[in-house]
């Protein structure tokens, strides 16, 4: 039988339909407000290695004074491209904008878009430390790649436009959807997700993750699912050597070869051929 080409094969890789629809224009009436967020970034002290959150509490306590919303933050995040020599701006944009989207929230915005697409360096740490409720989960896209270390968040429904770094890890009750590639150990120590991504990922894809389920449109690296419990795997693509590695009540459904790690071999888990 003759593989299906990759838009028939990812046919139902749809993206999560957003609660809200989020122009791309930014109102001109909110211009000071944008003016006035420009000036509290610029004000901030340099990052000094005292630790992620001590950076982002004092984000959040500038911000959370003002006025915010998804409009407001969309606009913001397309001016980006402004700070991109700043020695630390990968990180301090990321944790700027988990600020800036845990304010519009706190306040009763949801429905966001951020843009990062044409950035020479992609932002990190994005959502880390932020808190969202069960119901009223956070409804984001972004429009372009994310880099490293992002996530560490629960009850999000997420839609990347882009590829991730390494570490895009430890989401809880959320759904995700990455139209490209992701890094090593994406969805790492997760919980109660549902994830597609349409292309690749690298090692340890969905590793000691819980009750999740994953579909993947391309190839892993290896070691996929591994230490894996309670999940469903379905990988169109190579699922890489090792698969499984000391997983256990889980469901991987691939293309053969199943190379089956044997120095810690999965427990109670069943294995299929893509149909």
């Amino acid at each position: 039988m003759e593989r299906a080409g990759l838009q028939e094969a990812l046919a139902d890789l749809e993206p999560i339909k957003e609660e809200q629809q989020i122009k791309v224009t930014v109102d001109r009436d909110l211009e000071s407000q944008l003016v006035k967020l420009h000036r509290v970034y610029q004000e901030k002290n340099p990052y000094d290695n005292t630790g992620y959150y001590v950076f982002y509490k004092k984000y959040l306590q500038r911000v959370s004074k003002m006025a915010i919303t998804p409009k407001l933050i969309e606009g913001f995040s397309q001016d980006l491209y402004m700070y991109q020599k700043d020695s630390y701006f990968a990180v301090e944009a990321g944790l700027f904008l988990t600020a800036l989207v845990q304010a519009a929230y706190a306040q009763g915005g949801n429905g966001f878009t951020i843009y990062t697409a044409g950035l020479a360096t992609d932002i990190e740490e994005f959502g880390l430390y932020s808190k969202y409720e069960k119901d009223r989960p956070l409804v984001v896209s972004v429009m372009g790649d994310l880099g490293h270390n992002c996530g560490h968040i629960e009850y999000v429904k997420l839609n990347i436009y882009g590829n991730t770094g390494n570490f895009l890890s430890d989401f809880h009750f959320s759904e995700i959807y990455v139209s490209g590639n992701c890094g090593n150990l994406a969805f790492f120590q997760s919980s109660d997700i549902k994830v597609r991504v349409a292309g690749n990922a690298g090692v340890q894809f969905g590793g000691s993750s819980q009750n999740s389920s994953f579909v993947l449109g391309g190839n892993t690296g290896g070691s996929c699912g591994s230490y894996s419990t309670e999940c469903k795997f379905e990988i169109r693509g190579d699922s890489g050597p090792n698969l499984a590695v000391g997983a256990s009540r889980s469901k991987f459904t691939c293309r053969p070869p199943h190379r089956i790690s044997k120095k810690t071999p999965p427990v109670d888990c069943v294995f299929e051929e893509t149909k």
